[in-house]
């Protein structure tokens, strides 16, 4: 076991070792400060205009799955998926909403890195929302997945 004396001597030995190497200091203090400020210029920004691709099930869209999914004012069961879609990608959230017709060309479009995420409304979304708020404890697996939005990230 070293003593008290012998740590003293080792630790005055390397401080006078590091003030006469000036660039083994300068490398020892400075590099974790610049790695930090370039890690943090790197990372530390928000993403924005993150295209997401939605299908909405619920609602028919056209042909080339433009929605203009309009649902009656007040307190109604209706068009929840809508609703709530609305909501998300209209609250100065940083999502881009990209409409799709089917589940297949919205996935392609992720595939294809023409879209960050994929969010899919289940037809009759809102009658099955309603049914499990309805049945709570009670609810089927498959009346929990009907009132589910799934949304999955890019796979690639």
């Amino acid at each position: 076991m070293p003593s008290l004396y012998n740590v003293w001597a080792l630790m005055n030995k390397n401080f006078i070792r590091l003030r006469r190497n000036v660039s083994n200091l300068a490398f020892i203090f400075l590099l974790p400060a610049i790695q930090v400020s370039l890690f943090c210029l790197a990372v530390g920004h928000p993403p924005n205009d993150l295209r997401v691709a939605v299908v909405n099930d619920e609602f028919s869209a056209g042909s080339d799955g433009a929605s203009s999914c309009v649902w009656p004012a007040g307190c109604e069961f209706d068009f929840l998926s809508c609703r709530f879609l609305d909501t998300l990608f209209h609250n100065e959230s940083d999502l881009v909403r990209v409409d799709y017709a089917d589940y297949g060309a919205a996935r392609a479009a992720v595939e294809d890195g023409k879209a960050w995420g994929l969010m899919v409304a289940p037809a009759n979304f809102s009658q099955q929302l309603l049914k499990r708020l309805v049945s709570a404890m009670d609810a089927t697996a498959e009346t929990i997945n009907k009132s589910s939005i799934n949304v999955s990230r890019q796979w690639n």
